[in-house]
């Protein structure tokens, strides 16, 4: 089976998880982050550009590799955070 139709199949899978699995899911697959690092994140390590688009500050003493990271959150993962996450000025 070719690779891009298992990962569609994945994709819609997770889809139908409970929106914390599907969120944790969705940003392990598009942020290729370790479930582990994931787990650890907190809502106060995720921040939204002037532009609108949101990104992850993972510090130090959550990556495998003690270097603090800062990636970009796709679209689709931004949408299932919490409402007073998502409406929150920052």
């Amino acid at each position: 089976e070719p690779m891009e139709d298992i990962a569609r199949k994945y994709y819609k899978t997770v889809l139908e998880f409970n929106q914390s699995h599907r969120l944790i899911f969705l940003m392990s697959i598009m942020t290729a982050r370790r479930i582990g690092e994931l787990y650890q994140l907190k809502f106060s390590h995720i921040n939204k550009y002037s532009d609108g688009t949101w990104y992850v500050i993972a510090t130090d003493d959550i990556t495998k590799t003690g270097i603090t990271e800062k990636y970009p959150l796709p679209d689709e993962v931004a949408m299932l955070l919490p409402e007073n996450i998502l409406d929150e000025e920052l």
